[in-house]
């Protein structure tokens, strides 16, 4: 957690006046590190309370139903420095290495079978891969290149098939139908958020931002739930974001900050009876 975060609490929690004055103050401080472009009351409020729900494990039966462990092939020809991500292609792996910059493709049982596209700056060659997906109605696998502002398309056997123009992006994921989620966080403020890009159209939206004046260099990430695509924003917004077809919306609303505000005056309290 940020320290001056941490700081402004303690400050807050110390101050000697009365309770009434306090929680308006903390509530405040509140509404700034969390405000953004979406009302907050349009999300589903969800209690946390980190120190009745923190467990050092958890068990994979409680969200997996199987686990199969695949050994990937390590040999002369695919050498894997840091996986940053993976995607299942028909059953097959497609595996990006963020250190060596590869992207891989590999069977069912982990055999290495070739490279997607590869880095450089000629036609279909990608300068910086950031992000990989698969459009599974084309079999087309993707790779963002973060560099070149674009999306470049190969079939599983290595042809290159084209590039679609999504902006400039450091995380997609594909929607189908020429259109893509993309979240840009390490730009301006102004310009840090998530975009919609339609390739079809070449029309690039801007759907959610955020002007708090936190730091832009901290992703959003996106992921699936059983078929519903969600969105986690930055940092200190507590929000869980919900795509709804041709828009997002607020869908959960964790409310951390109350609780932190209810631990900080039982410490307190419990350290003047002491």
């Amino acid at each position: 957690m940020d320290t001056k975060y941490i700081e402004t609490i303690k400050k807050i929690t110390t101050m000697k006046t009365t309770l009434k004055v306090a929680i308006p103050l903390f509530l405040s401080l509140a509404i700034v590190l969390v405000g953004c472009s979406e009302k907050r009351s349009d999300c589903t409020s969800i209690p946390l309370n980190l120190r009745k729900v923190a467990r050092d494990s958890i068990p994979y039966s409680e969200f997996v139903d199987s686990i199969t462990y695949v050994d990937l092939e390590t040999s002369d020809n695919c050498i894997i420095g840091t996986i940053s991500n993976i995607r299942i292609a028909d059953g097959q792996i497609v595996v990006l290495d963020d250190l060596s910059q590869r992207v891989m493709l590999f069977d069912s049982i982990g055999s290495y079978i070739h490279d997607i596209g590869s880095r450089g700056l000629g036609a279909g060659e990608y300068i910086r891969a950031a992000q990989i997906d698969v459009d599974k109605e084309a079999e087309n696998i993707l790779i963002l290149d973060h560099t070149g502002c674009a999306v470049l398309r190969y079939s599983y056997d290595n042809k290159f098939i084209g590039k679609d123009s999504v902006g400039y992006a450091d995380d997609i994921v594909y929607l189908g139908n020429n259109t893509y989620l993309t979240a840009n966080y390490n730009d301006a403020s102004d310009n840090a958020g998530i975009y919609l890009a339609s390739t079809s159209s070449g029309e690039i939206r801007k759907l959610e931002g955020c002007s708090n004046g936190l730091p832009t260099n901290k992703p959003w990430l996106f992921f699936y739930d059983d078929g519903i695509m969600s969105i986690m924003t930055r940092p200190y917004e507590n929000r869980l974001m919900e795509w709804k077809q041709s828009h997002i919306c607020c869908g959960f609303y964790c409310r951390t900050v109350t609780h932190l505000l209810a631990d900080s005056r039982d410490r307190e309290g419990s350290n003047e009876s002491n």
